[in-house]
């Protein structure tokens, strides 16, 4: 009797092959590291397909991981290095706006008092209306061999007074005296004050003579 293949034969017989197939496939086992990473895709391996703690430090290459790669404070901050070189000077800034012009002062040299007993001007300034702290210096010579004194104040040059009085100088005879004097003093107008002393006569001189004004907020801040 002839073979006859039917449709049904064929299904039956590619049925077992498969079968087979499948049961063979189950039953193949790899060695231990039989799979290198020529044999895997390049990122196919997830966190998941590693065991817990199957990476540590033996595994990772020396150098290999950076600050990135640690969790928040397992890395801690070394010791602090050597200072290092100082820098070069920066540029010279803009010159700055002037300030408000609140100082005045008139210097003298050296000058010779006459003989007399009128007010002889040393110095003076020219002050805008406002309030101001005072100070007047002189170093007085006497040549002569008698003791001298005089009377210093600060006037208008109608007479009147800006300093709150005179001050008495005495110079022993032959020497010299050094004269300092600070007041506050309120002008409500324009105000020229003029340093002046008198009665000292000839033989008498005033070296490095000054008068000067700060403009102040309030008198409690001037000199008393």
């Amino acid at each position: 009797m002839r073979a006859h293949l039917s449709y049904a034969n064929v299904m039956a017989t590619l049925a077992v092959f498969i079968a087979l197939g499948g049961s063979s496939y189950a039953a193949v086992r790899l060695s231990m590291n039989s799979v290198r990473s020529v044999h895997i895709k390049n990122g196919e391996v997830r966190r998941s397909d590693l065991r817990r703690d199957a990476v540590d430090s033996a595994k990772v290459k020396d150098g290999a991981l950076r600050a990135q790669d640690f969790a928040a404070g397992q890395l801690h901050a070394g010791a602090t290095g050597d200072a290092g070189p100082q820098g070069s000077p920066g540029s010279t800034g803009p010159t700055g706006a002037r300030g408000p012009a609140n100082v005045f002062e008139d210097q003298v040299r050296n000058m010779a008092f006459p003989a007399g007993f009128e007010d002889v001007q040393i110095a003076s300034l020219t002050l805008p209306a406002g309030k101001y702290a005072f100070s007047l210096s002189a170093r007085f010579e006497n040549l002569v061999a008698a003791a001298r004194y005089g009377y210093c104040a600060v006037k208008t040059p109608a007479g009147a007074y800006v300093s709150p009085d005179f001050v008495l100088v005495n110079v022993p005879a032959s020497s010299d005296r050094y004269f300092h004097w600070q007041f506050a003093k309120t002008l409500t107008d324009t105000t020229t004050a003029r340093f002046v002393c008198q009665q000292f006569g000839t033989g008498v001189s005033a070296w490095q003579a000054s008068i000067m004004a700060l403009a102040v907020e309030t008198e409690a801040h001037a000199y008393r």
